[in-house]
């Protein structure tokens, strides 16, 4: 295993994979000049969902249908967090392992969320006293992530540096269906004995009842400029 190593691009003779040619780095991530040279028999390409296609891109790979890079989908999500009365402490626990199924066929999926305390200040709909007073309630904290399967709206290229560019945009129906996703975690979190939900949408700030929860699916959708 190589550690501080990058792969810059794939070794190819014809159409065959047999290596990768990576720079080695130093400590703060800056090259060290040094190159490393891997041969071998299979090659597996695992960067995600932005870094793969642009490794192959780098790399000189171009297949007869166009389509690299392109088609991309990044699952959406909006974080909902809620205060309860009591206790939860969902620091000390595992709320990922916890799954809404019934909606899966509308492309929503609801799942507890781990709410580190270093991730909640970024997230959360409110800045000054408001935010101090809302994270001072740690331990009455729980949230939940409201993802949407959206459509094929992005695509990945690379700049002249060789690191990747995203273009990506939701569609119209992909923001109202994460809308509704959000409207309808809030309403899970006000049923579990919520007192306050907290959707980190651009406007929204506080909901303090299932109605608001409702209402939120009606939102302008330039909540999720």
């Amino acid at each position: 295993v190589y550690t501080r190593a990058r792969v810059d691009k794939l070794l190819l003779s014809g159409s065959r994979v047999f290596g990768v040619q990576a720079s080695l780095l130093r400590a703060d991530g800056v090259p060290t000049g040094r190159t490393l040279r891997v041969l071998c028999d299979r090659v597996v390409v695992a960067c995600g969902a932005l870094a793969t296609p642009a490794l192959l891109l780098r790399s000189g790979i171009t297949p007869g249908s166009g389509q690299l890079g392109r088609n991309l989908r990044l699952q959406p999500a909006v974080r909902v967090l809620a205060s309860f009365p009591d206790e939860v402490r969902a620091f000390a626990e595992v709320p990922q392992a916890y799954e809404v199924t019934q909606l899966l066929g509308d492309g929503i999926a609801i799942h507890g969320l781990p709410a580190p305390l270093a991730t909640l200040a970024w997230t959360l709909p409110a800045v000054g006293r408001t935010q101090k007073s809302i994270l001072a309630r740690y331990a009455r904290l729980a949230a939940v992530a409201a993802r949407v399967a959206d459509g094929a709206n992005g695509r990945v290229a690379l700049r002249r540096d060789g690191t990747p560019v995203v273009e990506y945009r939701l569609s119209e129906s992909d923001r109202r269906r994460l809308l509704r996703a959000a409207s309808l975690a809030a309403e899970l979190l006000f049923a579990a004995g919520a007192e306050e939900v907290y959707p980190a949408l651009r406007h929204t700030q506080v909901l303090h009842n299932p109605t608001e929860a409702e209402a939120l699916r009606d939102a302008d959708l330039a909540e999720l400029d």
